[in-house]
This record gives structure tokens, C-alpha cells and sequence, in this order.
């Protein structure tokens, strides 16, 4: 995964090393240094986008016009899902022509953009396992009208990576 991350953070300036361990009682955990070489300070346009992401988050539960019928539903608006919640909000405030997900597994992270998504807006997602291969918070619905849209392609392959760069460029926002 991470030589994945670093061909699409090499343009701008970002490079993941191997992960610092930490003494943490999470069951599974990775963690990942990223800095930026250049020592560059994070902008206004990034510091005030995320205090009105976290202002939004925090004041704005998920809510679907659906029944979520997965166990796991409640982590939409709690720990350890509370970056599902900032992920709609972020989607609110950066108003993304198109926002891709790298890894769909069951839908959670993907709903939760779509969710936030203006009409005009879309996410793409990429697995190596079809959305529908498991219990999935996504549904055929979501697929037909057009606001998502799933690629099974491992994009840690260089070729395929580069079959896909150009809607990778064209992406406003890419969650990993």
C-alpha cells in the first residue's frame, strides 16, 4: 500500500516512510509518517477548511434515507467511525466535481461522501473485490444514478495505476 501512496503523493511533494510503532491497546493499527520535504507550512485555505470541517462534523450526524442494516452502522457517528462523519463534511465544504476512495469494502467510507456530495458531484471508488462480493451499506441504487461508480483494478500495479491516472489528476479529493 504504501508504495501505492507514494506514486500518488510524489506530485505533490509528500513521501510515506515505514510506519513508527506505537503502545496502543487497538487491536490493529498502521501507522504511517508523512511530511512534507520542503518543510512547507499548511495554508489558510487548509486551515480554514478544516475547522469548518470539524465545526460541520461535529454539529451534523449521518442520517440515510435508508435502513442501515449492517452491525457495524453505528460507527457512522461514533468511535471508531467519527472520520465518517468529517468525511461528509468535507465533501459539504470542498463541493468535489469528482471525489475518489481508494479501498470500498463495505461502503461506509463512499456513503458517507455521497452523502455530502452536491447533485452535480460524483465519487469513484476502486477494490480488488466488488462492492457487492459482502454485506455492503451500498446498493444498486447508488450505482445507477450515477453518483457512484466502482473501478476493480489494484492500483498498486504501475499499468494500472497508469490507466487510471488521468481521473486520478481530474479528482478534487482522494481518500485513502
Amino acid at each position: 500500500m504504501r508504495k501505492l501512496l507514494n506514486i500518488i503523493l510524489k506530485n505533490i511533494g509528500v513521501e510515506l516512510h515505514k510506519y513508527v510503532p506505537v503502545n496502543s491497546p487497538i487491536g490493529h493499527s498502521i501507522d504511517t509518517l508523512a511530511y512534507s520535504p520542503d518543510d512547507v507550512l499548511p495554508s489558510d485555505f487548509i486551515i480554514d477548511l478544516s475547522i469548518k470541517s470539524i465545526n460541520n462534523a461535529w454539529a451534523n450526524e449521518i442520517t440515510f434515507d435508508f435502513q442501515t442494516h449492517l452491525e457495524d452502522s453505528v460507527f457512522f457517528n461514533i468511535y471508531p467511525g467519527e472520520h465518517y462523519r468529517l468525511l461528509t463534511a468535507l465533501m459539504n465544504e470542498l463541493s468535489p466535481g469528482i471525489a475518489i476512495e481508494i479501498g470500498t469494502y463495505t461502503g461506509m467510507g463512499s456513503l458517507s461522501m455521497v452523502h455530502g456530495l452536491p447533485s452535480s458531484s460524483k465519487v469513484i471508488t476502486f477494490d480488488v473485490v466488488a462492492w457487492n462480493e459482502f454485506p455492503s451499506y451500498l446498493n444498486d441504487d447508488l450505482f445507477s444514478s450515477g453518483k457512484l461508480t466502482q473501478h476493480l483494478v489494484d492500483l498498486s500495479d504501475e499499468r494500472n495505476f497508469m490507466e487510471f491516472k488521468d481521473l486520478l489528476d481530474s479528482a478534487s479529493f482522494i481518500f485513502l
